[in-house]
């Protein structure tokens, strides 16, 4: 039994490299323009390629993509492994392009956004509804704060959540935002104690709602049941 659970981590990790070789092409050539769809996966601080390559801007995203692959091997309800993964990946991305570039590429919020639109009819059975409303659980509040609050948020936030909330659903939106804005504000107050942000100046709030979603995603039904039990 030892071996079979042995050659298991073995394959989810050579699949995990596999990955995030990838993920790592898209996470440097995204926010700077290259076509992602010729030549070598490297990095183009160091020259080596992206499985053991490190830089500040290119993460060892070929390593951490083994993460949310076993995550979601793992844990995704109803054996969608690969749909989960795919919007994981996207967060992955999108977390240390937001956190290196201050933007969130369009494609991967559309990426998102599709997985979403796949989950209406193979992920887990929270009703059309459900999932047209999320599209505008978090979006919605969060675009009318960056609209009269300059500097608040981005409106690449806003087409994450709305994008995240299609595939969520509403109840698991807004807890998928409230956990973003805890670790957001956490980070934020961090920044400033620390002096390495003023109060003026603004930080990537996309890895916080990042991090919030990959929560809910996994944990958004139970943190609700736990919330509605102390009512």
């Amino acid at each position: 039994m030892f071996a079979v659970f042995a050659f298991m981590y073995i394959i989810i990790f050579a699949l995990g490299a596999a990955a995030g070789g990838f993920l790592n092409v898209l996470i440097c050539r995204l926010p700077r323009g290259p076509a992602f769809v010729r030549g070598l996966s490297f990095c183009p601080a160091c020259g080596l390629l992206a499985v053991l390559s490190w830089s500040a801007f290119c993460p060892p995203a070929s390593f951490l993509a083994g993460t949310p692959l076993a995550a979601a091997g793992a844990g995704a309800p109803f054996g969608n492994a690969a749909l989960y993964f795919a919007v994981l990946a996207c967060l992955l991305m999108i977390a240390y392009i937001d956190h290196g570039t201050m933007e969130i590429p369009d494609s991967l919020n559309i990426a998102i956004a599709a997985c979403g639109a796949i989950a209406v009819f193979i992920g887990p059975d929270i009703g059309l509804k459900s999932h047209l409303a999320g599209i505008a659980a978090a979006a919605v509040p969060l675009f009318l704060i960056a609209f009269f609050v300059e500097g608040a948020f981005g409106f690449g936030d806003v087409k994450l959540m709305a994008a995240a909330g299609l595939f969520l659903g509403w109840q698991n939106t807004l807890v998928a935002l409230f956990i973003g804005i805890i670790i957001g504000g956490a980070y934020g107050v961090f920044l400033l104690a620390a002096k390495r942000k003023s109060g003026r100046e603004h930080f990537a709030f996309g890895p916080a709602l990042c991090v919030g979603i990959g929560i809910a995603m996994f944990a958004g039904d139970m943190i609700i049941d736990r919330y509605l039990g102390f009512m």
